[in-house]
C-alpha cells in the first residue's frame, strides 16, 4: 500500500472531470463511506456525487438535495444517501430524515454543506473541499479514517 497524508490535492479543469473524480472515488469505496462536500454553490458538489453514482450503475437523474434535503439510492447490498445540510438550522433537524432506519447492514452517506457533527450517524471517513480557481475547481480531500487513506491511496490518475 502507498502511505498517503491526511490531504490530497486534485485539480479538475471543469465539470467533467469533476464526474470522473467522483467516478473513480465511488468505484474505489466500499460500503459504509462518509464523504463530506464543502465549497461554494455551483462548486461541483452534486457534479461529484453524479460521477460517484454513475460508477455503481446508477443511470437516473442527480440532483441536488437542496430543497429535498435528502436523496435516497437503493442498491443491492447497500444504500446510498445523498445529504444537503445547508438549509438545516438545527443537529435536532437531522432526527427527521431517517437516517437510522436503513434496512441494510452497511450505508454509505455523501454529505454536503457538513455544518454538524454527524458522528451520530457515521463517522466521516474522507471529507473535500472544491475551491473555485481561474480555471477549474481544486479538490482538496482531508482523510480522517484508515478506511479514508486506503481509499485515497488506491487512486490512481
Amino acid at each position: 500500500m502507498v502511505e498517503v497524508s491526511n490531504e490530497m490535492k486534485i485539480i479538475v479543469k471543469d465539470e467533467m472531470e469533476t464526474e470522473a473524480l467522483g467516478n473513480k472515488i465511488g468505484n474505489l469505496h466500499q460500503p459504509g463511506l462518509t464523504v463530506t462536500l464543502e465549497g461554494q454553490i455551483g462548486a461541483g458538489k452534486t457534479t461529484f456525487v453524479r460521477g460517484f453514482l454513475r460508477s455503481l450503475g446508477y443511470d437516473g437523474h442527480v440532483k441536488s438535495p437542496t430543497f429535498t434535503l435528502i436523496e435516497y439510492y437503493e442498491f443491492e447490498s447497500f444504500d446510498l444517501f445523498h445529504l444537503d445540510l445547508f438549509r438545516v438550522e438545527d443537529v435536532r433537524e437531522l432526527n427527521y430524515f431517517g437516517l437510522d432506519l436503513s434496512s441494510k447492514a452497511q450505508t454509505t452517506y455523501l454529505v454536503e454543506w457538513p455544518k454538524f457533527d454527524l458522528n451520530f450517524v457515521s463517522k466521516v471517513d474522507i471529507n473535500v473541499t472544491f475551491d473555485v480557481l481561474e480555471s477549474g475547481r481544486e479538490a482538496i480531500f482531508t482523510v480522517f479514517t484508515q478506511q479514508g487513506k486506503e481509499l485515497l491511496s488506491n487512486l490512481r490518475f
